[in-house]
């Protein structure tokens, strides 16, 4: 992405001082303290990043997440959720409001900038890693006796008793979908999904597993 253009939605005034810094070498910075401010910004500037806190005093910062994914022309804008109040369920609600990384503060601001770098590269989870080989991050946990799968980058969830059940129905699921809504140049007749499921069965133990 070129020109990237970042806009941080927080109400703490010393948080946007020092975000800039961490972000002034990559991008042009703006920040607002509520949703009204940041509705204003996005009015009058072509942002193409956004970083978002959630407790505002106007609202949260999935509201504004869910607004952008509903605009086709924010429908693929890189989200970050950086939040001291993350935990699994906040993450949950993130990804399905079509936020790309939940991050929990404070982060080192090294580690901060790494994660804005690599979404600006790539800013969806699909990823093309061989001509028939598609790389997709999709979530898998347990709750009230069932095992569930979701892809954030096609909204799609599904629920099944067995764990491998619902793995293997996303997969089949994600292979369609790639084999049917994208340019064939792109990805050819025989592409395969590789998948990482990130685990969310343990709310202080997030594991990735291929």
């Amino acid at each position: 992405m070129e020109d990237v253009k970042l806009l941080y939605v927080e109400d703490s005034k010393s948080l946007q001082r020092l975000f800039e810094s961490v972000v002034a070498p990559i991008a042009e910075y703006y920040a607002s303290s509520s949703l009204e401010e940041a509705r204003q910004v996005i009015g009058s500037h072509q942002i193409n990043f956004f970083v978002l806190d959630y407790n505002l005093a106007d609202g949260n910062g999935l509201e504004l997440a869910a607004e952008l994914r509903a605009d086709p022309r924010y429908s693929k804008t890189p989200i970050i959720l950086y939040t001291a109040c993350l935990d699994q369920d906040l993450e949950y609600r993130a990804m399905k409001c079509g936020v790309n990384v939940s991050l929990a503060k404070p982060m080192n601001p090294i580690d901060l900038r790494e994660h804005i770098v690599n979404l600006i590269e790539t800013p969806t989870a699909v990823k093309r890693v061989q001509r028939n080989l598609v790389q997709m991050n999709c979530y898998s946990w347990s709750a009230d006796g069932k095992h569930h799968a979701f892809s954030a980058d096609f909204n799609h969830h599904i629920e099944n008793k067995s764990r491998q059940a619902a793995q293997e129905r996303m997969h089949e699921f994600l292979r369609q979908k790639l084999q049917t809504a994208h340019d064939p140049d792109q990805y050819p007749r025989d592409v395969e999904v590789f998948r990482c499921i990130i685990e969310l069965d343990a709310a202080d133990d997030l594991k990735a597993s291929a």
